[in-house]
């Protein structure tokens, strides 16, 4: 644990401000609160001295967040976002970024000032902290002698996705291009001002840096005043473009997008709620050009290049640190055509969290994660993300007890399943790579999400109804095979279901086999509950719920795998929905179920075919797809995200793995 000797600096608009806590249900929100300091841009500036020995490591935080240039060249960003209660640092070598004598380190800090699933922000909280440490010698560190400013260059065109991400025209010819430079003039910033409200507590990243990786074009081609690049498959970042003989004053719209339109051009408005368009207002002479914040592109067209214009573009993808350690068992050019395609999401699709699509939401959902966090571990053995991701679960308790749906972030969200989920998850984790040090550490904050539920939502036979939740089973609507029970969004729903009260006694089974019986209840009393309400003995089918009749694909999945029922008739109809339905009637949360309860009860043809079904993950591909869709098909849901992490969840059951042991 690294002690700052920096302060907690900002500029004169946030230092006197007292932060507030804005963590606001996502139903009860109607606006965004404090517009006036939204998407501030917040520069500073710092020299310091080296004398060419040793290592020379930066500590930093920064908040919202920050992107660090040495000596003019680009070194790292971070940090992940996260709790103030629970806020990251970084540690990172610069050596390979120093001169012996003067050097110069300049950060470029954003406050976005929107409550949504990305950010911990809306909360009058900026700021920048760092040490720049040589052995035992502070050579530098954050304080009232930096320099700072808020960059002009940058106005808010528009906002897109569920208030995710402003999008921004940027004007080159600011007094503050360049700022990065050594050579850059900074005699008219102000000195920096030390935070007067400080409540942070920090811990290391336990995750290390985000990788920047160049992506070239595959196609580079001008029609008339419009040049059209295909970089060959989608990823996370942006477009870098750089301008020669610009003249100063011209404008340059950018437009981004993951597929095209009918007629060649990008679909900048796409499926998904993002209107990827920004416009760039040249400079003379020389202008390079990157937005600051990321997104998820294969597309760009540039408008307004004009015949004097030399110009050049390249991707710049940001993703975490990604080594493929498995092979896929099938050698027929489909499976191995899927596996590339869930290989090439978790790349790309990976970032300080597991987000659900970094698009539209760019949220860690911590059940989406749960089956992203799997796959990774599964294909790399890397272990570091999902204990964060485990960590953020728990620290959203200190939120809402019992956790959100996705965090770190500003918008509490609640979906039913999500908890459960995530410490299910903790079984998994432990089968994989058998560190029962870690589960062992977790072992209270998986019992008080229990009770939690217990507490809350439990009868007296054990059975749980969390009505003031959302229960999603599957989405969309149109993958729950005509679920019998209300799955409304956003109003109380009273009554028992399955697929809830499943997850419920899947979470107690993964507690008792991690740490042992819960004191509060007894499983078996609930699994003999949940047998009685959910199933038919005469016609071997679950129901959905209490008092109803119908049997969806998820209620008899589900069902079985709870191991209330060892019927040979129960499996043998189970067999038959899936023969029949295949994978119509099932999308995100219920075709790994599915694929789960068929790996352990040895049906590897059937379960293969279902993954080299033509409807399935073949269709993306067919549809055009170098990242898994949220759905099928492009046209399965309405605002279908074409680049979800969480549907690359095949790659496990393709490969040798322990998990299912």
């Amino acid at each position: 644990m690294h002690v700052f000797k920096g302060k907690w600096i900002t500029n004169s608009l946030f230092y006197n401000i007292k932060p507030s806590d804005a963590y606001i249900d996502v139903y009860s929100m109607t606006e965004q609160p404090q517009p006036l300091l939204q998407n501030s841009h917040v520069l500073f500036r710092d020299k310091f001295m080296w004398n060419g020995e040793r290592k020379v490591y930066l500590y930093f935080s920064a908040d919202d967040y920050c992107k660090v240039y040495i000596n003019g060249k680009f070194a790292v960003q971070g940090p992940a976002t996260s709790y103030p209660f629970h806020y990251y640092y970084l540690r990172v070598d610069i050596t390979r970024f120093l001169n012996k004598g003067e050097n110069l380190i300049a950060f470029h800090t954003i406050y976005q000032g929107l409550v949504n699933r990305v950010w911990v922000s809306g909360d009058l909280r900026h700021g920048l902290i760092y040490d720049i440490v040589c052995g035992k010698e502070v050579l530098t560190y954050s304080c009232k002698k930096v320099k700072t400013i808020e960059h002009c260059g940058y106005t808010i065109s528009h906002i897109v996705g569920y208030d995710t991400q402003f999008l921004e025209n940027y004007d080159a010819r600011c007094r503050e291009y360049g700022f990065e430079k050594s050579s850059f003039e900074d005699t008219y910033w102000e000195n920096a001002c030390e935070r007067k409200f400080v409540d942070y507590k920090l811990y290391p990243q336990p995750t290390p840096i985000l990788k920047n990786e160049i992506i070239k074009p595959q196609i580079f081609k001008k029609t008339g005043d419009k040049l059209f690049i295909d970089f060959g498959k989608e990823f996370v970042g942006n477009p870098v473009i750089c301008v020669e003989n610009g003249k100063s004053g011209d404008v340059l719209s950018i437009r981004c997008g993951e597929e095209l339109n009918d007629d060649g051009t990008v679909r900048y408005k796409m499926r998904c709620n993002c209107d990827y368009s920004e416009t760039i207002t040249l400079k003379g002479g020389e202008n390079h050009y990157e937005p600051y914040d990321y997104k998820s592109l294969r597309y760009v067209e540039v408008v307004g290049v004009n015949d004097d214009l030399k110009l050049s573009v390249y991707g710049n993808a940001r993703h975490y640190p990604f080594v493929l350690k498995a092979e896929c068992c099938y050698n027929d050019k489909n499976s191995r055509d899927i596996f590339e395609l869930c290989v090439n999401t978790l790349k790309f699709g990976l970032q300080d969290g597991y987000l659900d699509c970094p698009s539209r939401e760019k949220g860690q959902y911590f059940g989406d994660g749960v089956w992203s966090a799997v796959t990774h571990i599964v294909l790399t053995g890397d272990t570091r993300l999902y204990k964060k991701f485990i960590a953020d679960f728990f620290n959203s308790t200190k939120i809402v007890r019992g956790g959100t749906a996705q965090g770190p972030c500003s918008l509490v969200q609640k979906i039913a399943e999500y908890p459960l989920m995530a410490v299910i998850s903790l079984k998994y984790y432990l089968k994989l790579t058998g560190d029962i040090k870690f589960v062992a550490c977790k072992k209270d904050e998986f019992y008080d999400v229990l009770k939690f539920y217990f507490d809350a939502y439990a009868r007296k036979d054990g059975l749980i109804s969390v009505y003031d939740r959302w229960n999603v089973v599957d989405w969309p609507q149109s993958a729950r095979d005509d679920y019998d029970f209300d799955l409304s969004q956003g109003k109380e729903i009273h009554g028992y279901h399955n697929v809830m009260n499943a997850y419920w006694i899947m979470a107690l089974l993964s507690y008792e086999r991690l740490y042992g019986k819960v004191d509060f209840l007894s499983v078996e009393d609930v699994k003999a509950a949940y047998k009685k309400i959910f199933y038919d003995e005469k016609t071997a089918k679950f129901r959905d719920r209490d008092g109803g009749e119908h049997c969806a694909i998820s209620s008899q999945v589900f069902g079985l795998l709870t191991g209330v029922v060892k019927s040979d008739k129960a499996k043998k109809i189970l067999l038959k929905m899936i023969e029949e339905k295949r994978l119509s009637k099932s999308n995100l949360f219920v075709t790994p179920i599915i694929f789960t309860w068929l790996k352990l009860n040895g049906k590897e043809e059937l379960l293969h075919s279902l993954i080299c079904d033509s409807g399935a993950w073949l269709n993306m591909i067919n549809e055009g797809a170098t990242t898994t869709f949220e759905a099928f098909s492009k046209s399965a849901k309405v605002n279908a995200s074409l680049f979800h992490t969480m549907f690359a969840f095949p790659a496990i059951f393709m490969v040798k793995s322990n998990l299912f042991n």
